[in-house]
């Protein structure tokens, strides 16, 4: 599994996305359109239900599109970084 770094990457496109709360924070979570992995964000600093944007703590914006849901490279990563830690997906 390919780690991006988050400043090499400004605008992340989002689908078969959902909305994680742990460790204190919400996070996006989806499949990365540009970059054919999934993906996990920083915890999200704001977010526009209504244009379904958002940024994260490292400044990255997320954009999401389609629908929520989540396909099997991201419910993988969701069980490779949840493994210690409780999660509730928020939709």
């Amino acid at each position: 599994m390919t780690v991006w770094p988050a400043e090499q990457v400004k605008l992340v496109n989002l689908d078969c996305y959902n909305i994680i709360e742990w460790e204190g924070g919400t996070h996006f979570i989806g499949n990365d359109m540009d970059r054919y992995g999934a993906r996990v964000s920083t915890k999200i600093q704001e977010y526009d239900e209504e244009t379904k944007r958002g940024m994260s703590a490292s400044k990255t914006m997320y954009q999401l599109h389609g629908y929520p849901g989540l396909d099997a490279d991201a419910r993988y990563l969701l069980s490779r970084i949840t493994e210690k830690i409780k999660y509730t997906l928020r939709w």
